[in-house]
């Protein structure tokens, strides 16, 4: 039975009999990339959740060539909120999530950056 591209399911592993989580990589709901960087922009960020939240900016970045503009205009306030505490935060956050994380947005297609600056001069922040 042909397996369709855009399902995907848990699969037991063969050495412990144990489901494991479902491979959700290569799944790219826009909507839901929408969504978590919304609830991502009203937190607070300081210096006792920025590890967490880095991390997620970060896994959600990696998805940027599907970005529509308002993932890019959220993105950059986001960072906006995290660039002031790098001073603060360890190289290792610095290093594996906040860089990254803004360095995965180049893959954002040019004509959404050009869009996202064009509406609310995000781009050039």
């Amino acid at each position: 039975m042909p397996r369709n591209p855009y399902v995907t399911s848990p699969k037991c592993s063969l050495f412990t009999g144990v489901w494991q989580e479902p491979d959700m990589s290569q799944c790219y709901n826009t909507e839901e990339i929408t969504q978590q960087l919304k609830k991502i922009s009203i937190v607070y960020i300081g210096k006792e959740n920025i590890e967490e939240v880095s991390t997620i900016v970060r896994d959600i970045s990696k998805k940027s060539v599907h970005f529509k503009t308002e993932d890019i205009e959220l993105a950059v306030d986001i960072h906006e909120k995290m660039v002031p505490l790098i001073s603060i935060v360890s190289a290792d956050i610095r290093l594996k999530n906040i860089f990254p994380s803004i360095n995965n947005m180049i893959n954002t297609p040019e004509e959404i950056l050009v869009e996202a600056e064009q509406s609310e001069r995000t781009v050039s922040r």
